[in-house]
């Protein structure tokens, strides 16, 4: 599907427009909601101006409408706002405008449009919204980069996923794990994201889609290609501006290489380093340059043993509830997943992980030695009812998560192959370590490649060793970083905002008291309390 590229001649507005255009103002722009700490950069960051008027202009013309009759934002994250269209023929479409938090825009918008279509190709075509006409460039008369999709009034997975039982739940599940299913049956030829052909350069062009010839007679095979990946680490801040390999790659070593190299050379060039936003300093450089070389000299080693868990698959970026759509609540299937925006192709055992809403880690029960899931307390109707209503939600979530576990292998054995390789956790997220070894510290990356250093991987070059003194004092400073984890998250729930100190607008002054009060009591033995301004911030660094 190529990229419908809109152009304007002059055109009369209608009266009624012309009304509409009152509604693109600074409130549309800006993120809802406020910040407890560093507020006015993380509205900074969020805030998306674009032409309201051009927009409703290109809408209405997609639904052969005459005029806009409602525009209103319906959901918005740290990536995008999401706004509802409404026409005077009861037409409705979806318009989202990314931020610049995606890193590069361009790109974004590219890759999360094909993969759409590419889902609605050749996967389930009811697994992603259609596509309505749409532009990448900053330039066009939007003055933003936009999709128009349909509009799908159908109820989210998350409005009863906690209330659902039995049979019902079946049906949200089958179809999880039929999309990861359908994800299995193409392999691709790279590492990176999947954009329209004509959206990559002709060298890209050039290479094929998919592993194998077979699938390269496909007609998709002419459509798409693999090109740059978009996972916003490789982009945010100012790395956004620099030349840098970005991919495709041809394996996996190179896709790590790649990712260290670009964290060397932002560390070089010092960008980010001033932040007081990361939780790095000037003296974590040096360590943190020969972590990089660490795993610069470990990436050609990490490969699994099974060939077949190297194939480059595609994979939901979020698989929350909020991103299922559902038949609705009385029979929740899943008739459409939401926000392919970061999507990328990846070794088969990268991408074979756990959906979000699945995994559970609360640690309330826990599988038993053989894989099954205990049974509930045996005095459980005598103890308290919100003790009970407690008990039996995480004993059900335990038995969802159970159940992902013994039923998907059934349909994609590939998957629990991937969960059997050790260390498969800590392999797939060595990227993300890499990219955020300034902005969060280089713990977690040391921490990975301690646990890399100890397994049963062949032939790991004896350059990522940690002397014992080493491994004692990173053992001190997890401890230290996991309890200060647990304060903070306890500060989160009493405050009653996210991770990142957001509040509803209504309830920023009584969550802006409850943090004062936190701070006069906060034990800085533990850390800096993280709710001041200039603390570290995961979107700002």
């Amino acid at each position: 599907m190529a990229q419908l590229r809109i152009f304007f001649q002059s055109s009369h507005r209608t009266k009624r427009a012309r009304s509409m255009s009152s509604l693109a103002t600074h409130t549309l722009y800006s993120p809802s909601g406020r910040w407890l700490y560093n507020d006015a950069e993380q509205r900074a960051a969020r805030y998306t101006p674009f032409d309201v008027d051009a927009l409703q202009e290109i809408a209405c013309k997609s639904v052969d409408a005459r005029h806009c009759t409602a525009f209103t934002k319906i959901a918005e994250g740290s990536y995008n706002k999401i706004f509802l269209l409404e026409f005077d023929n009861a037409s409705r479409a979806v318009a989202r405008i990314p931020s610049s938090i995606v890193g590069n825009t361009r790109l974004s918008t590219c890759s999360e449009v094909a993969t759409m279509q590419f889902v609605r190709d050749e996967l389930e075509s009811r697994y992603a919204p259609k596509v309505l006409p749409w532009n990448s460039s900053s330039s066009n008369p939007v003055a933003s980069p936009f999709i128009l999709m349909e509009y799908l009034p159908n109820p989210p997975l998350q409005s009863c996923w906690y209330h659902i039982k039995g049979v019902q739940t079946g049906y949200a599940m089958s179809d999880i794990c039929w999309l990861q299913y359908l994800f299995t049956l193409r392999k691709f030829s790279q590492i990176g994201s999947l954009y329209f052909k004509e959206d990559v350069n002709p060298e890209l062009q050039n290479r094929p889609l998919y592993l194998s010839d077979e699938d390269n007679q496909r007609l998709s095979a002419q459509k798409y290609r693999i090109g740059p990946i978009v996972d916003r680490e490789w982009w945010r801040g100012e790395r956004r501006d620099m030349r840098a390999d970005r991919g495709p790659w041809s394996d996996m070593a190179s896709y790590i290489t790649a990712a260290a190299r670009l964290a060397q050379e932002c560390l070089s060039r010092g960008i980010d380093t001033n932040s007081s936003f990361a939780r790095s300093s000037q003296q974590d450089v040096p360590e943190i340059h020969r972590l990089l070389e660490k795993c610069i000299a470990v990436a050609p080693h990490l490969a699994p043993p099974d060939s077949s868990l190297l194939s480059p698959l595609l994979a939901h970026p979020d698989m929350s509830a909020s991103n299922m759509l559902i038949e609705s609540p009385e029979k929740p299937s899943i008739t459409c997943f939401l926000d392919w925006q970061g999507a990328i192709v990846a070794p088969v055992f990268m991408q074979a992980t756990i959906p979000a809403l699945l995994a559970y880690t609360d640690g309330v029960f826990e599988l038993d030695s053989e894989g099954c899931v205990p049974p509930l307390p045996e005095d459980i109707d005598k103890r308290p009812s919100d003790e009970q209503e407690y008990l039996l939600l995480h004993h059900k979530l335990l038995s969802r998560y159970r159940f992902y576990l013994a039923q998907l292998p059934k349909l994609a054995p590939i998957h629990a192959a991937a969960w059997r390789y050790p260390h498969q956790e800590v392999t797939s997220d060595l990227p993300l370590y890499v990219l955020r070894c300034w902005a969060d510290g280089p713990l977690k990356l040391r921490d990975a490649l301690i646990k890399i250093s100890d397994s049963e991987f062949s032939a790991i070059p004896c350059a990522i060793d940690f002397s014992p003194a080493e491994r004692e004092a990173h053992d001190k400073e997890m401890r230290a970083r996991v309890r200060y984890q647990g304060m903070v998250d306890k500060l989160v729930e009493y405050v009653g905002c996210d991770g990142q100190g957001w509040v509803q607008e209504e309830r920023f002054e009584e969550a802006r008291r409850a943090v004062e009060g936190a701070a006069r009591q906060w034990d800085d033995a533990v850390g800096p309390f993280p709710f001041r301004d200039g603390s570290w911030s995961f979107f700002l660094n």
